[in-house]
């Protein structure tokens, strides 16, 4: 489900404050965040995961229609996945797989270093800041910065 341009903002915002983390879009869809982060931050990695073949499709050939060299897209699991290191989670997600996340994170290695969230909260851990959205659904956007458990 995509989000409001306004949530969309609320996160490319909170982007800024992630220092230079690769940057993650998990579940990427028809490729509304992750290329909107490859265009803004260039100098920076994308990362999009999306299991739906058409919507990764149409994500696969909008990064090459725009030149996208700094996005890498799979069609897999995310949660089956190694992330890189340095990163930044960014996701929408329903709370079963919101819990997933959670649960991958506590049980890995791992390095993300900060999760931006749109409407769903990360379970068992405490936002740093949290904004209420003017849209329509009045969405919640978290941010968190997390330890890292890994190296």
């Amino acid at each position: 489900m995509p989000s409001s341009n306004k949530a969309y903002q609320a996160m490319l915002n909170l982007v800024d404050q992630t220092e230079d983390t690769h940057l993650i879009d998990l579940g990427s869809g028809w490729g509304n965040v992750v290329i909107r982060l490859a265009r803004r931050y260039p100098k920076r990695q994308v990362t999009g995961y999306e299991l739906s073949f058409i919507p990764w499709l149409v994500s696969l050939l909008l990064k090459k229609a725009l030149k996208l060299e700094n996005l890498t897209l799979h069609r897999k699991n995310f949660l089956k996945a190694k992330w890189p290191e340095k990163a930044t989670l960014i996701c929408y997600l329903f709370p079963e797989v919101m819990a997933g996340v959670a649960e991958k994170l506590e049980q890995s290695d791992h390095s993300i270093q900060f999760v931006i969230s749109n409407n769903f909260a990360l379970p068992k851990h405490r936002p740093i800041h949290q904004q209420q959205i003017d849209d329509f659904y009045k969405s919640p956007v978290y941010f968190y910065k997390l330890e890292s458990n890994g190296n």
